[in-house]
């Protein structure tokens, strides 16, 4: 079986991954509390709850016309391509972001699991190839998005982005005080914004 028949099991035909290089942005999510909440679950209860968050995450990254990369247990990797610009790829990333906020809020308030989310979105230049066999993505937004996915957060659901993604959303409002700060190893001081579900 050829690669491209493989990714066709997984992909529908209008949407296996195409080569790409440029400026983009990467949307990465983990839920908080997972670890404690699964351990008063059977491994149904906790398959169920998985596959019911991943389900409404999956649905709205693909309404704002992302891409999932991959899950892996209660961790998403997704992305928005370059050719996006009205709106952009980080506008549609950053609504998305929003959108998976306010329905894991919504959906702790009903459920006696208080699960929350952290969402990290990075913006910038970014290849998506296939590397050892399967596609993925590399570059800045990739590693921005992976360093604040990384951040320790009170346990509250949270999107965690940089200046880089504001910069591309008309009339976005830039937090007058970031949550934290990173240095890259170019040595470029990065200020990190937060946002919350309300």
């Amino acid at each position: 079986m050829s690669l491209l028949q493989s990714l066709s099991i997984y992909f529908k035909p209008s949407r296996l991954p195409q080569r790409f290089s440029g400026v983009g942005t990467v949307l990465m999510s983990d839920i908080i509390g997972m670890s404690a909440v699964s351990e008063g679950m059977d491994s149904d209860q906790l398959a169920q709850m998985l596959n019911e968050s991943a389900s409404s995450i999956q649905r709205y990254i693909m309404a704002n016309k992302g891409h999932v990369l991959h899950f892996s247990g209660d961790a998403v990797l997704a992305y928005w391509e370059p050719l996006h610009t009205a709106p952009s790829h980080a506008e549609l990333a950053f609504n998305c972001a929003k959108q998976i906020l306010s329905e894991i809020s919504s959906r702790s308030l009903k459920s006696e699991n208080s699960l929350g989310i952290r969402i990290a979105l990075g913006t910038g230049q970014m290849t998506g190839d296939l590397i050892g066999g399967r596609f993925q993505i590399i570059g800045l937004a990739y590693t921005t998005a992976e360093r604040l996915i990384g951040f320790k957060s009170p346990p509250i659901s949270s999107m965690l982005c940089t200046a880089e993604t504001l910069a591309h959303i008309p009339g976005a409002i830039i937090p007058p005080t970031p949550r934290s700060k990173f240095t890259r190893t170019t040595g470029e001081e990065v200020e990190v914004f937060e946002f919350s579900a309300s």
